[in-house]
């Protein structure tokens, strides 16, 4: 989706807050403005002109949105990881392999597949999951992996804040 509106004629740049809420977009003139705006309206989103920021956050640019990405996935890791490793009487130690074995995993699962505003919802979420029971089937058995791939999925579509609870 950035690069869908940095290509566009007029535009200078774009930013994505740290949330993924908020683009942040330069354009050269009015005519510029306008034309993103329609643009992001086609592609199923709100937008409108602000002269100041419209989230007191860090913004991404499209090159390194993948740090974002980064952070995100050992975010929710930390977040599913240990109350998995809890409910299922894992060994404590357990918890710290499995954790960035997860993150490793969603933050691939993040960057590798693209999704679309007419994208169905939840295609990312199932993806995720998938990938996660994938990764995890050696470790933990497939029962298991199966539980904790269905967790993350859950923790995904919840849309939780990208701050650890």
């Amino acid at each position: 989706m950035l690069a869908q509106i940095e290509q566009q004629a007029g535009v200078t740049s774009v930013e994505v807050d740290r949330r993924g809420e908020f683009l942040r977009v330069d354009a050269g003139g009015p005519e510029d403005v306008a034309a993103v705006i329609a643009r992001l309206y086609e592609l199923g989103f709100a937008a409108e002109r602000t002269t100041g920021s419209a989230a007191e956050s860090q913004w991404y640019r499209r090159d390194n949105v993948g740090e974002l990405s980064r952070e995100e996935a050992g975010v929710i890791a930390r977040r599913v990881v240990p109350a998995f490793v809890r409910a299922n009487d894992l060994p404590p130690d357990q918890a710290d392999t499995l954790t960035d074995l997860v993150a490793m995993t969603l933050h691939r699962c993040f960057v590798t597949n693209v999704v679309h505003a007419d994208s169905p919802l939840g295609t990312l979420h199932r993806e995720c999951g998938r990938a996660v029971e994938e990764a995890t089937r050696a470790q933990l058995g497939a029962a298991r992996a199966s539980e904790l791939g269905k967790a993350i999925e859950a923790d995904l579509a919840a849309g939780r804040s990208s701050k650890p609870g």
